[in-house]
């Protein structure tokens, strides 16, 4: 989930602590809109107590029954009131919240906790020594995710690719460092990170699975996540999270690579013009006014 639209979610839990202790309620219906095309519609009417939450993810029907259902349901419990081929619906009576804030995080972390529940379902079927059978599923137009459970270990392939020529050539780069890091910094915080690889041509642990829709796009980045990053489940969650959230952060940084170019060119041609008009003839001398004889 994007930072701005979490924060948007949390705060509209927050807001709905103060809105069950005001005297006088007024209703909300508020859609808000995330990465991936992914988008939540929150929904209070006027003089009620129930707010309605709605995840809407283009992809969820495909991993609705791959344990995406199941997580909602284990997750939400009796705040979720239907699962729908678009996502599920929660609704909160937010006169029996007991803890206000724990809420509006856990709404706040809706697709995580859902979407990733195909991950959660893998991760622990693996834990089982029962690894399960790979997923395939398309996250977005440019971009088609390889679930495979192996024995040990979690491997999820992003097939990458990006429409602009300039993000192809910017984000390429960036994955390869992305890839190359860990042979750079022997740091404990890189070197207990999942394994990272990046090519060309899909990977091994993807032969045998469906890429036909795959050719032409720019590369394949690889994400191994082994038994320690979800022996428990917190630690999972949390590689679920960032794993779930790559091609989010691949794109904030696409952009903010972008940003800083433009902004390097404009100072460079800045410093430019200012040399040029430093060397226009006569551009270091001063006008005088001449005043007339006897004035």
């Amino acid at each position: 989930l994007s930072p701005v639209c979490l924060g948007s979610l949390r705060r509209a839990a927050s807001i709905n602590a103060e809105y069950m202790a005001a005297e006088k309620r007024e209703g909300c219906d508020v859609t808000l809109y995330d990465f991936d095309n992914v988008s939540y519609k929150v929904l209070i009417a006027k003089d009620s107590n129930v707010m309605n939450v709605k995840l809407n993810a283009p992809y969820w029907k495909t991993l609705k029954d791959q344990g995406a259902e199941e997580a909602a349901k284990e997750i939400f419990g009796d705040n979720l009131a239907n699962v729908t081929d678009e996502g599920p619906e929660l609704a909160v009576d937010l006169d029996n919240v007991e803890d206000p804030q724990a809420m509006a995080e856990k709404i706040g972390l809706i697709r995580s906790l859902t979407l990733g529940g195909a991950w959660r379902k893998m991760c622990r079927e693996i834990r089982d020594d029962k690894p399960g059978k790979p997923l395939a599923f398309r996250l977005r137009e440019d971009t088609k995710v390889f679930l495979v459970p192996k024995k040990n270990r979690m491997v999820t392939v992003f097939a990458l690719d990006f429409a602009v020529k300039s993000d192809r050539i910017i984000s390429e780069t960036i994955l390869t460092e992305f890839a190359a890091i860990r042979k750079k910094d022997r740091s404990a915080a890189v070197q207990s990170g999942p394994l990272i690889g990046w090519m060309k041509t899909p990977p091994d642990e993807i032969k045998g699975l469906d890429t036909s829709d795959c050719k032409g796009i720019l590369g394949y980045l690889t994400i191994v996540m082994t038994s320690k990053h979800f022996e428990n489940d917190e630690k999972m969650q949390n590689s679920i999270d960032n794993v779930l959230g790559f091609r989010s952060f691949l794109l904030y940084h696409l952009k903010c690579a972008k940003a800083f170019f433009h902004a390097t060119m404009r100072a460079r041609v800045k410093t430019l013009l200012l040399t040029l008009n430093r060397a226009k003839p006569g551009s270091g001398k001063t006008k005088t006014k001449k005043k007339g004889f006897g004035k």
